[in-house]
């Protein structure tokens, strides 16, 4: 039997670790943006409006820009942002229509740069042209409070949040795809080709679809081998997170055409990530018209709306957000207990036999 080169050895065990290295790397990117969605509905780093008969918003919105609601609605209708933390934050003006209500149903609001006259007794900030913010329906102690100075946690540092989201982004948006997606029965499938836990990460390109039809194999050419797509649902086995790479998607639909109201299993752990760098420029839109968008959406520089009337149903981070018409579901994105910030057992296990192998392979002596 021929023995191995010992530089094929090296080789053969530094790609071991390069790629413990990678699946560790994803897990903690995950974990990270975990901890920094800090159990908000919606972070918008610019401005954002809510439109088109919104309905409400089930969670917590935070905006580092201006806020404008047309029509009458209710903020974090089933949860707030947690204790010390406004469940509606933004730090431009808040926009209101003449003679409508938008009310907070959990938490407080701090709105440092809004306009208008706050009354405590009915809990009321009454804008020039008639439209009114309202606390009346929070039983939290500083709802009764005038959101302008209320403050129960430090401001957020919206720079180093946006540096350490796009961070985030940009790592798992430069990760190899380990996982593929296929059609069947006109439905997307998503094969974690036999992976069982951590980050598996597919890709979805725009240049894959005509319509609705798919390119599964790749090949660009849209024929009798490809299948249209009608419905999107995806069932995520425990222990793991799935994070879709949108690429090409700018100033394009995702989802568009497709049905997506039977949203599968556990969507808590599903992460679209919108990069400007995988051909992103422009907005992207969320879902096809009246139907869910499930699943929550990592774009920090990228500016998103939904498609009209859509709901989607997870956690937004966007560079600028546009809401037309349907309700904005509120579902926190989670990992696994098994994720941490730094690998796991098993990562350090691989990595511990990648460079004994390494090390093994350039000390043994060469034969004459």
């Amino acid at each position: 039997m021929r023995n191995i080169p010992y530089v094929t050895t090296a080789v053969w065990a530094l790609a071991i670790l390069g790629a413990a290295r990678a699946h560790a790397g994803a897990e903690q990117a995950v974990a990270s943006l975990d901890q920094l969605t800090q159990g908000y509905n919606l972070i918008s780093f610019g401005n954002t409006t809510f439109g088109g008969n919104y309905g409400d918003t089930q969670g917590a919105l935070a905006v580092n820009g201006n806020l404008t609601m047309h029509g009458t609605g209710q903020i974090a209708e089933h949860a707030g942002a947690g204790a010390g933390k406004p469940s509606l934050y933004v730090t431009g003006e808040l926009n209101l229509d003449s003679g409508q209500y938008t009310r907070l149903k959990n938490g407080y609001a701090y709105l440092p740069n809004a306009t208008g006259t706050w009354n405590s007794s009915t809990k009321e900030l009454t804008k020039s042209n008639g439209g009114v913010y309202s606390a009346i329906n929070s039983s939290d102690p500083l709802g009764s409070t005038d959101p302008r100075t209320t403050q129960g946690s430090a401001p957020w540092d919206w720079a180093s949040l946006n540096t350490s989201l796009v961070g985030v982004s940009n790592a798992l948006a430069a990760a190899a795809s380990t996982g593929t997606i296929g059609v069947s029965g006109q439905n997307m499938t998503f094969n974690a080709n036999g992976q069982t836990s951590g980050v598996v990460v597919f890709t979805l390109d725009a240049n894959d679809f005509n319509g609705t039809i798919y390119d599964a194999n790749g090949d660009g050419v849209f024929d009798q081998n490809n299948e249209r797509i009608s419905n999107f649902a995806v069932n995520i086995p425990s222990d793991m997170v799935y994070v879709i790479n949108v690429v090409n998607f700018g100033g394009k639909t995702l989802l568009d055409g497709i049905n997506a109201n039977n949203a599968g299993a556990d969507n808590e752990r599903l992460l679209w990530n919108i990069a400007p760098s995988n051909g992103n420029t422009g907005t992207v839109t969320l879902g096809k018209d009246g139907s869910y968008f499930n699943g929550s959406v990592l774009a920090p520089l990228v500016d998103i709306k939904n498609g009209q009337g859509t709901a989607p149903a997870g956690q937004i981070i966007a560079g600028s957000y546009t809401h037309n018409g349907g309700e904005l579901h509120y579902a926190d994105f989670t990992t696994p207990a098994s994720f941490s910030a730094v690998p796991e057992p098993g990562a350090w296990g691989v990595i511990g036999l990648a460079g004994c192998a390494v090390l093994m392979a350039c000390r043994r002596p060469r034969r004459a």
